[in-house]
């Protein structure tokens, strides 16, 4: 995906919060690798590759967590993934990356 077609997000952009607009009965596969802990996650990993911790359905809305500053994580192939947190244990973030497709999730403004 070009950049483009990435909505203008800065730090202290209002888009945190997102819904998923993919259609697909099966839903947004969110996908996790449980070798690695949030912190050591990083660009340039096969994220497509990872297992489907969980899926989201059409409507959900969710909030991102970005990372060093970016709203996005970029796979092997340079595409972008938002991380999405279902819940901390003992101060560590838990959850899963969504790609980032406007045909598959939209910004929220809050």
């Amino acid at each position: 995906m070009s950049s483009d077609r990435l909505p203008l997000i800065t730090a202290d952009s209002s888009f945190q919060q997102w819904r998923v607009v993919e259609s697909q009965p099966s839903g947004l596969p969110c996908r996790w690798n449980s070798e690695f802990s949030l912190p050591e996650v990083r660009d340039s990993l096969p994220f497509e590759e990872w297992a489907i911790e969980r899926r989201l359905t059409w409507g959900q809305r969710f909030r991102s967590q970005p990372h060093e500053g970016e709203t996005f994580f970029y796979d092997n192939q340079g595409s972008p993934w938002l991380f999405v947190p279902f819940s901390t244990l003992s101060g560590k973030s838990q959850g899963c990356l969504v790609p980032f497709k406007d045909t598959s999730v939209e910004a929220i403004s809050q």
